[in-house]
C-alpha cells in the first residue's frame, strides 16, 4: 500500500487516455485497453478495501486492549 496512490493515478490516466482515443477516434483497440485499465483499477480498489478493513479491525483491537489496560 506504500505507493497505492501513485499506482491508482497512473491507472486512471491510462484509462482516460484510452477512453478518449476510443470515443473521439473510434479506436476499438483503445476501447479494449480502457476495459483492461478499468479491470486493473477494480483489483487495486479491492485490495484497498481489504487493507482498510484489516486496519479498522486492528484499530478496534488496540483501542479495546488499551481501554482494558486503563481500567485495571
Amino acid at each position: 500500500m506504500d505507493n497505492f496512490e501513485e499506482n491508482l493515478n497512473v491507472k486512471v490516466q491510462e484509462l482516460l487516455g484510452n477512453y478518449k482515443k476510443f470515443t473521439e477516434k473510434n479506436n476499438n483497440s483503445a476501447g479494449s485497453r480502457a476495459r483492461k485499465n478499468a479491470q486493473e483499477q477494480k483489483k487495486l480498489l479491492q485490495e484497498l478495501r481489504v487493507f482498510v478493513l484489516a486496519q479498522q479491525k486492528d484499530n478496534k483491537k488496540s483501542k479495546k486492549s488499551k481501554k482494558n489496560s486503563d481500567e485495571e
